[in-house]
């Protein structure tokens, strides 16, 4: 499949491509030595029709950064047509939809409220809600708000989570009044990066948030691009089923999260051996000044001879706990808690 994709340009590769309409009928199948999705019914996806889906709906994230991507892409053709050019002129160009199948655009991207599109997709016959990933300080902003917190039964990124509340409350009343005109189009979620993350917790609350509230249920699905690390492994599990993740290999935003800059931070911090020597000395005075051995073996067990064998732990000592055992013992704000180790949410590739 890569080979084929190499050697294909991009009109080549749109002639070949069957219709999305034929997906459900194909059953192609690439040994890329990874284990395809599952579908609802427990069944492997092909990982040829993945990847074309996924090639399908690049094409949308990619033109959620409209003008911006635009100029990047096809800098001769912006120089040409600058004075007839405009925001949706590019999504149309990038996104290969019509003017009039352009639903709702937010270009005003704010702190934890994301620039996004909603247009239809006549080729492969659904709803597509675009997310722009980060482009602007206030997407700056969403990003680096990466507190842990805890959202129904599970760890996730603050500031995506806060940025994907927004959008689900816009885009859930927008999409039932398209389902009151038009009950048979799915509804498909996207975006890069930034836009990645919220896209795919977007998904996730439009098919989560149905029964317990009276509202109408979407089957949403999702493919995302080099989103980062905001989800639990509980939930990057529970989004295997509808959610699909491309990820380069030559991209550092899908493994990097709050555990691994603490890591990188804790790492850096070893390697400064000036310091540290002088730390150990500063404490080896210390402990010769209160009579105390230097050697650590020595010290030891000096220490325990003198602690107390049973009783209350003293004031200013600790018990040492892990990250499981901490969320296991309390189910209320995980805040201060020890950062968890995250993951890109659903399935990857």
């Amino acid at each position: 499949l890569r080979r084929s994709l190499v050697q294909e340009d991009e009109d080549q590769f749109a002639q070949c491509a069957p219709e999305p309409r034929s997906w459900p009928d194909l059953h192609y199948a690439v040994n890329l030595g990874v284990e395809a999705p599952c579908a609802q019914n427990g069944n492997q996806v092909p990982l040829q029709d993945v990847a074309r889906a996924a090639a399908h709906f690049a094409k949308f994230q990619l033109a959620a950064y409209s003008m911006k991507m635009y100029a990047v892409m096809y800098p001769v053709s912006t120089c040409l047509t600058a004075c007839c050019l405009s925001e949706k002129r590019a999504f149309q160009h990038m996104s290969g939809v019509g003017l009039g199948d352009i639903l709702y655009v937010q270009l005003q991207a704010r702190p934890f409220k994301p620039a996004w599109w909603l247009c239809r997709d006549p080729q492969s016959d659904t709803i597509v809600i675009a997310v722009r990933g980060t482009f602007t300080a206030a997407d700056v902003l969403s990003d680096a708000f990466a507190r842990q917190v805890q959202y129904q039964g599970h760890i996730v990124h603050e500031g995506v989570l806060a940025s994907a509340k927004w959008l689900h409350r816009i885009v859930r009343h927008k999409l039932e009044r398209l389902q009151d005109q038009d009950r048979s189009k799915k509804v498909v979620v996207t975006g890069h990066s930034l836009g990645g993350a919220v896209a795919a917790l977007v998904a996730w609350m439009l098919r989560e948030k149905c029964e317990d509230q009276g509202r109408s249920c979407f089957e949403a699905l999702c493919f995302v691009y080099g989103a980062p690390l905001i989800v639990d492994w509980g939930l990057a599990l529970k989004m295997q089923r509808f959610v699909v993740g491309i990820v380069n290999h030559m991209d550092m935003i899908p493994r990097t999260g709050l555990k691994s800059l603490e890591d990188l931070r804790d790492r850096v911090a070893e390697l400064t051996l000036p310091r540290a020597e002088r730390r150990l000395r500063q404490l080896e005075a210390v402990l010769n000044e209160s009579g105390l051995p230097t050697d650590p073996d020595q010290l030891r067990q000096r220490l325990l001879n003198t602690a107390p064998a049973d009783g209350p732990v003293q004031e200013g000592t600790f018990e040492r706990y892990t990250s499981s055992e901490f969320h296991d013992a309390e189910e209320g704000d995980v805040c201060d808690l020890p950062n968890l180790v995250m993951f890109n949410p659903g399935w990857q590739l």
